[in-house]
């Protein structure tokens, strides 16, 4: 896992092959602590787990080639999504993977933060760091956002909607 230069820290290149998100998850349910996991799990080790402001925040990327664990979704919504509403969740991730790009890219399928810390700029040093790394190989970065107050974020560092 990689610390990001951020308002707070210095960069420093560290692994963590556990792929966890945050130090302190107090403020957020458990289906989302178990999200990045049941997403991803070990395919975060391909350099693609960064933090900022010790775990302030942080951005979990998938590099080219490595794609979400289907099955691992699946079976997190199953078991932490009331069963009357798992048919319109599983509508909506088929409408976002017409949007997924089929050519190489870094995907960032979760950055986030400690609520408290939101606004201090974490979340725009992680993209920085990350797109940094995508203008370096030349691939471009796909992210799918789940919140409309992200958006001028994202747009800020040249996603568009």
């Amino acid at each position: 896992m990689a610390e990001v230069p951020s308002p707070k820290t210095q960069a420093q290149r560290t692994m963590d092959p556990s792929g966890s998100l945050l130090k302190s998850a107090k403020s957020h349910c458990r289906p989302a602590q178990m999200a990045p996991n049941a997403a991803a799990g070990s395919r975060f080790a391909g350099g693609g787990a960064d933090h900022a402001g010790d775990f302030r925040g942080a951005a979990l990327w998938l590099p080219p080639g490595v794609h979400p664990d289907d099955d691992g979704v699946v079976a997190l919504i199953s078991r932490s999504i009331p069963e009357r509403n798992q048919p319109a969740m599983f509508s909506l991730f088929e409408q976002m993977a017409k949007y997924h790009p089929q050519e190489p890219h870094w995907h960032l399928p979760l950055i986030g933060g400690e609520p408290s810390e939101q606004g201090r700029g974490y979340g725009s040093a992680l993209l920085h760091h990350g797109l940094t790394r995508c203008d370096v190989e030349g691939v471009p970065a796909y992210l799918e956002s789940s919140n409309v107050r992200n958006i001028p974020l994202y747009e800020r560092h040249g996603f568009e909607v």
